[in-house]
């Protein structure tokens, strides 16, 4: 027995290193440096291989259908990749790799043992490591931390806003999760702190996903009275401040944008989407795989795929639709929610941030690491429970 209590240690240390580099690899300095940022990402690398050797159990991704399904599916999108890099085409396989990479921190959620009290102190990093990136990010490119600046071209702010939303979610959720009231006030203390950098970060696509995360958790937990409570407090705080919370709204959406051209207002999102709803009937059974069709970065998860690489990217389509029914699932119509379960909740950021974002729900890069590892946390409960 204490041997295995010393190997959770070593997974504990090990997961509180992977969480700090994947995510400090996301400060501005680090991440505008390809050379320093590869450092990280090596470091990360280096300590999930590690974290998967303490596993040593190979067949724990086989442990449930949903896992399974995701294996089988990458495992075909790689066989078709291969099978078109051997007919000699060019293809892309940082979809399938950002897929792989969630199945491998999944793997290694679900064979980590953590305490209740383990679990908290966890979230409670995850948050102040947020914290450190995001008011580092803003300290590099500003004198004064304000609304009053444009951060919209601030270095890697799609990736910083999801981190740090991500870290305001895990502090709402601990708060209603645990009854001591040491842990709430600090928890809504981390997470007044977050919400506001990701105000000023503004990364309106996280931090919409972060309004509909919580949203939707204090709709499960609540009952009619106390959300009946939850509204009429909400009504009142607006009605307060609403000049500030109206020039927030402003200046976060629609400073520097012009509103009456949705084209500017999403900065060039919708223009992009409509010619990819236009490209895919036509190139449906070979998406790019023979030429490109230059049309510039497309920012939604499925049209992006489905341009790139037409009906062969189906397999990884279905990892995205059963990543997506899975926290439907355990979210929309779950009951009694646990502190163990907000490996399921915190997805709803990335999946969210996938309709509007290229890369998410599965990247990019390490952005979403930790939130699988805790997906797959959850997934190893969610078992032992039933």
């Amino acid at each position: 027995m204490s041997s295995i209590r010393f190997k959770d240690k070593i997974l504990y240390l090990l997961l509180i290193g992977v969480t700090i580099t994947s995510m400090c690899g996301y400060m501005p300095l680090i991440f505008a440096d390809p050379s320093i940022y590869g450092q990280y990402r090596l470091m990360s690398m280096v300590l999930i291989f590690l974290m998967l050797l303490l596993v040593n159990n190979f067949y724990g991704i086989f442990y449930n259908q949903f896992t399974k399904g995701l294996t089988f599916s990458i495992g075909v999108m790689f066989f078709f990749l291969i099978t078109l890099t051997i007919f000699g085409l060019k293809v892309d396989y940082s979809s399938t790799m950002a897929i792989t990479n969630a199945i491998i921190s999944i793997w290694i959620g679900h064979e980590i043992a953590l305490t209740n009290r383990g679990l908290k102190w966890f979230l409670f990093t995850y948050a102040v490591v947020a914290i450190i990136l995001g008011y580092t990010s803003l300290t590099t490119y500003l004198v004064d931390v304000s609304l009053e600046t444009n951060l919209y071209l601030l270095t890697g702010k799609n990736q910083i806003g999801v981190l740090v939303s991500a870290g305001a979610f895990t502090m709402i959720y601990l708060s209603q999760m645990t009854n001591k009231n040491t842990e709430k006030i600090i928890a809504y203390i981390l997470f007044g702190i977050l919400v506001s950098l990701a105000v000023i970060i503004r990364c309106r696509t996280a931090l919409v996903a972060l309004l509909v995360a919580i949203f939707i958790f204090l709709h499960k937990i609540y009952n009619g009275q106390r959300l009946s409570v939850l509204y009429f407090l909400t009504f009142v705080v607006f009605l307060i401040f609403r000049e500030s919370i109206m020039d927030t709204i402003d200046n976060v959406f629609f400073m520097d944008r012009d509103t009456s051209n949705i084209n500017d207002l999403t900065t060039g999102r919708s223009e992009r989407n409509i010619e990819a709803l236009m490209y895919i009937p036509e190139h449906l059974s070979e998406g790019e795989l023979i030429s490109k069709s230059n049309i510039a970065l497309i920012h939604n998860y499925v049209l992006k795929n489905l341009v790139t690489f037409g009906l062969w990217s189906i397999p990884i389509l279905v990892c995205y639709t059963m990543v997506a029914i899975k926290v439907f699932k355990q979210t929309v119509r779950q009951r009694n929610f646990t502190i163990y379960d907000i490996g399921y909740f915190i997805l709803i950021i990335p999946l969210f941030c996938s309709l509007l974002e290229p890369e998410a729900p599965f990247g990019p890069g390490s952005v979403m690491l930790v939130m699988y590892i805790l997906l797959g946390f959850s997934l190893r409960n969610s078992l032992n429970i039933k």
